[in-house]
């Protein structure tokens, strides 16, 4: 049907349909990060970022929201990515050259996601720790994030905007995401995704009492593998060999609590696809941390 229109319409599409075929591709990666493939094409997708100005949004949200969707595109590799990562795994011909050039095609996509975000997203501030804040870190974690806006005894992030913040996490999130495709094992197994879901936490600690991202991907899967990172408890709360890494206890129970947190959305209706998305991860990896969670 889009197709139909689109081809009615003479020269460049409206903002309108641009604006529906990005939203739709968007859309489509949230079943495609679940193993899904795509079924939106890439040559309905608008190339230029026009059909923003009909959003009525100010100069400055519009600043963030450019790279916000340049994160989709993006998210659309990462979605194609994990969909020829398990096909390769599950052919009964899959040999070890195989499985190296599925976890080099990782890697590369990993280095394309950090490349963009270092060279295109504003940096954040990043602001030392003194001793005294170190000690005061570890002695209580409880109101830590409330009252310094940081990780545990890790340095503060400053971020421009709530926006500026919500985009680091989108990449930080997919980063992560890549990781655990590279290596689909739970755990802290490399100093990589130690330090990616480590910035992940600051992102969320750095914003304080107001709800972190209102992004899917950010609160469900980028939490998820934050907990996945941290979390020795795997599956179902059952130790087990097949977490893999270094156990660190603070940052485990810290990624616990904020996992738990209620998503508060101004769009009520928007709650039980959270959880939804959610039970459907946490299914993928065999695990019912959510409890099964799914608000009416």
């Amino acid at each position: 049907m889009f197709n139909r229109v689109l081809n009615a319409s003479k020269g460049e599409p409206s903002p309108l349909l641009q604006y529906i075929a990005e939203s739709a591709g968007y859309l489509d990666t949230l079943p495609g990060l679940l193993g899904w493939p795509l079924a939106i094409p890439d040559s309905i997708l608008p190339t230029s970022c026009s059909w923003l100005k009909h959003l009525m949004v100010t100069p400055e949200s519009e600043r963030w929201i450019q790279l916000d969707f340049q994160h989709v595109e993006f998210q659309r590799q990462v979605a194609r990515y994990k969909y020829w990562a398990l096909s390769m795994r599950s052919r009964s011909t899959h040999t070890e050259e195989d499985e190296t050039k599925v976890k080099q095609e990782g890697l590369n996509l990993l280095s394309d996601l950090q490349e963009w975000q270092r060279t295109h997203i504003p940096p954040y501030y990043e602001e030392p720790l003194s001793p005294r804040s170190t000690l005061d870190s570890f002695s209580d974690t409880s109101t830590e994030v409330i009252n310094t806006r940081r990780f545990l005894h890790h340095s503060r992030f400053q971020f421009e905007a709530p926006l500026h913040a919500e985009i680091h996490l989108l990449f930080y999130t997919l980063c992560l995401i890549t990781t655990f495709i590279i290596h689909p094992v739970p755990g802290s197994m490399c100093p990589q995704r130690v330090e990616l879901a480590t910035q992940f936490c600051q992102c969320i600690a750095a914003m304080g009492e107001s709800p972190s991202s209102l992004a899917p991907e950010t609160r469900t899967w980028g939490q998820f593998c934050v907990r996945l990172t941290f979390d020795d408890t795997y599956p179902a709360g059952i130790h087990t060999p097949l977490f893999v890494g270094e156990m660190l206890m603070v940052e485990r129970d810290w990624a616990i609590d904020r996992y738990h947190d209620e998503f508060h959305f101004s769009i009520i209706e928007l709650r039980p696809i959270f959880y939804i998305i959610r039970d459907m991860i946490e299914a993928e990896w065999g695990v019912n941390w959510n409890g099964g969670r799914n608000p009416k």
